[in-house]
């Protein structure tokens, strides 16, 4: 379940010493579902259920945000998540 793997990477983020937040965004749907905050960075993450893909509306959100210089990516399984966020932790992700 998505729920799962949202929980799972929060956990993870966090015992890595990021500072994890529940992303919404109040008259603007699409927008990823966490913000992930390690020394001044910001990873905006959308977690999926395994096997889903992100709506083409959240992927033209992600390719806008993208355009702005914003580092966003989307996981559907933990694994993969971990290896983001260990990726975000060591500053080897590029916008």
């Amino acid at each position: 379940r998505e729920s799962t793997v949202e929980r799972r990477l929060k956990e993870y983020a966090e015992s890595l010493g990021c500072i994890c937040f529940k992303f919404t965004s109040p008259g603007n749907t699409s927008v990823p579902d966490r913000l992930v905050c390690y020394q001044g960075r910001v990873l905006f993450l959308e977690i999926k259920a395994p096997g889903k893909r992100p709506t083409p509306k959240q992927d033209f959100t992600h390719r806008k945000m993208e355009k702005h210089g914003l580092l966003v990516r989307w996981v559907d399984n933990v694994m993969e998540g971990f290896d983001i966020i260990e990726m975000f932790v060591k500053n080897q992700l590029i916008p």
